[in-house]
């Protein structure tokens, strides 16, 4: 058996001691515990793979004994852009039309039907960014100053219906990061601080509270092209490729919307409504588009097999 320093080294994996080459850096074990003779205390660190903060009293003769685990954390194993499944908790949510503007029908989504997902971000803290690998059969509709001032709130808690508290601990819409989610007063801030004046199109996110529109998508969008390839994604069970909403606005020569992934790239398509110097109208525009969650799976997540493969997800445990 090894030596560290002065110390004898042995192991056991999952309480068995074993008799072979102590393992290495590179081996799915880590620590749970160190257990040494004569009072002597000592951690193990898996990032360096040695004994810390050993407290030795001067003893000599050390022997310590190191307890090995298979390591089955996610984030240990994972790389970005690997496929996991996970199933949503809830079967059914309905869409409240006051934040939608949509009054024409009820709107429901089944959150249930996004089984499968991909890494986009594996954190310091180990949690885990993963995007659905679908995007919902159920469009949304949003239609108005409604919903123009809502988008960004509502599809947040859609996507919210997404999460799983076995193992997430929150979520967002792509394309979310840190717009306003509701912008209350749109039509007083729109009539007193007319976007239009200053700019023609949505190019900054200088007049994002005063309802001009962000390009603040772009973090989420880099993530998914890293990790997946491309933007595109379909309905399940569907080959074509559908258009799905961003939580992020946009104004352009006098027409407010909300941006949305069409073809593989951000498209100003969901025009909501219209407005001209200090007359607001046109509320009844309204657009449709699929939703995309983003969930952020918890840190210390186990994984119960798989290999990250399309064809093998990692499973959660």
């Amino acid at each position: 058996m090894p030596e560290f320093g002065d110390i004898e080294l042995s192991y056991k994996v999952d309480g068995v001691s074993q008799e072979g080459d102590f393992p290495n850096k590179n081996s799915e074990y880590k620590s749970e515990s160190v257990t040494c003779n004569d009072g002597v205390t000592a951690e193990w660190d898996n990032a360096s793979w040695g004994l810390i903060n050993i407290k030795s009293k001067d003893n000599r003769r050390i022997k310590c004994t190191i307890n090995f685990v298979k390591d089955t954390s996610l984030a240990t194993k994972a790389q970005i852009g690997d496929y996991v499944t996970m199933e949503p908790i809830s079967t059914n949510f309905e869409i409240p039309s006051s934040l939608t503007g949509y009054v024409t029908e009820k709107q429901t989504i089944n959150p249930s039907e996004l089984t499968t997902w991909r890494i986009i971000n594996i954190k310091e803290d180990e949690t885990i960014e993963m995007i659905s690998e679908n995007i919902s059969t159920d469009e949304v509709f949003f239609q108005g100053s409604t919903g123009y001032k809502n988008i960004v709130g509502t599809l947040n808690l859609i996507v919210k219906q997404y999460e799983n508290n076995k193992y997430t601990i929150n979520s967002r819409s792509i394309g979310y990061n840190g717009q306003t989610a509701f912008i209350n007063d749109l039509l007083s801030r729109i009539k007193e601080n007319k976007p239009w004046d200053s700019a023609i199109a949505t190019t900054d996110n200088s007049r994002e509270l005063e309802g001009g529109g962000d390009i603040l998508y772009q973090t989420d969008i880099d993530l998914v092209n890293k990790a997946v390839g491309t933007l595109e994604a379909t309905k399940v069970g569907v080959s074509a490729n559908s258009q799905y909403w961003l939580a992020s606005r946009y104004y352009e020569n006098f027409y407010f919307g909300g941006n949305a992934i069409l073809n593989g790239g951000v498209t100003h398509a969901g025009r909501l409504y219209t407005a001209s110097y200090e007359d607001v109208t046109g509320d009844y525009y309204k657009w449709t588009a699929s939703v995309r969650p983003i969930v952020v799976l918890k840190s210390n997540i186990q994984t119960s097999g798989g290999t990250g493969a399309k064809e093998s997800p990692w499973t959660l445990s």
